[in-house]
């Protein structure tokens, strides 16, 4: 199973995540895809660039949405809930 850094939430800097290569390898597909529901490509960067350590606030302009929005997002893939 993949390891999954804490994120932390209330003001503190949130963790990169790790992702295995199958989960990286699947969430860039799902980004190219042309077919798919754009919320599921818009989580898809999310989960991308946060392995990347790419900061909540930089994630939340490049995909426009809010801090709040991007955090929840982390926070269930963190739970499991992809």
């Amino acid at each position: 199973m993949v390891q999954r850094s804490q994120v932390k939430f209330g003001g503190h800097k949130a963790s990169p995540i790790e992702l295995s290569n199958e989960e990286r390898e699947y969430l860039e597909l799902q980004t190219r895809a042309r077919t798919i529901q754009a919320q599921t490509v818009t989580r898809a960067r999310i989960l991308l660039l946060r392995a990347e350590a790419v900061s909540i606030d930089a994630i939340a302009d490049k995909v426009g949405l809010n801090r709040c929005s991007v955090m929840l997002c982390l926070k269930k893939f963190k739970e499991g809930g992809g």
